[in-house]
């Protein structure tokens, strides 16, 4: 079986509730993490906690609903990190989360299995 240990995953919405969960998951499997959320605080003192653990963790604010926002997220995710094997989509249940679906669609690509799941991965490029 392969495993997530030392792979990179994106989560967003990751300040709270079932983005936390899944980031602390995601952590305990050996993960680094780009955590993305409105809030830079939130994040970064999420972020503290998974450091101390071990864990490599990127922190961008970024607001889901803002194209803008979302590439910049794209980008540093791409331009720090090397590249995202597990993308996360969480929301807050606010708004229709359609533009970020869009957004994010021509990123994802499938690539293989991993413990009997599909994971995509966020290939992420500038089309300026």
């Amino acid at each position: 079986m392969k495993t997530l240990k030392g792979r990179t995953a994106l989560v967003t919405g990751a300040s709270r509730g079932l983005g936390l969960y899944i980031v602390r998951a995601l952590a305990r499997e050996g993960m680094n993490l780009v955590l993305a959320a409105r809030s830079a605080d939130k994040l970064e003192a999420i972020a503290g906690e998974l450091r101390a653990g071990g864990t490599e963790v990127l922190c961008v604010p970024t607001d889901v609903g803002d194209p803008e926002s979302l590439a910049g997220l794209a980008a540093r995710a791409e331009t720090e990190t090397g590249g995202v094997d597990l993308l996360g989509l969480v929301l807050g249940g606010q708004g229709d989360p359609g533009p970020l679906v869009v957004a994010a669609r021509p990123l994802i690509q499938p690539i293989e299995t991993v413990g009997g799941l599909a994971t995509p991965t966020l290939s992420v490029k500038r089309t300026e």
